[in-house]
């Protein structure tokens, strides 16, 4: 499955630039931030940028179907 910006929420970001201000600023308090949003949330980071925040999620990314992601 490929998410969307129309399937993962995600905190509101400056046009064009999206969250990279933040990012540069304190990236520990942007993905902290940005967890309230849920389990899978969408970034305004260059390229498509998810934080996952299940176990379940990370282990399916990074173990089960590594192949299939960048990271």
């Amino acid at each position: 499955m490929r998410l969307s910006e129309s399937t993962a929420p995600g905190p509101p970001g400056r046009p064009i630039l999206g969250h990279i201000p933040e990012w540069r600023k304190d990236p520990v308090k942007l993905v902290t931030d940005a967890a309230r949003y849920g389990d899978v949330v969408r970034l305004g980071l260059p390229g498509e940028t998810y934080l996952l925040n299940h176990p379940t999620h990370v282990k399916h990314v990074l173990q089960d179907n590594h192949q299939n992601y960048c990271k």
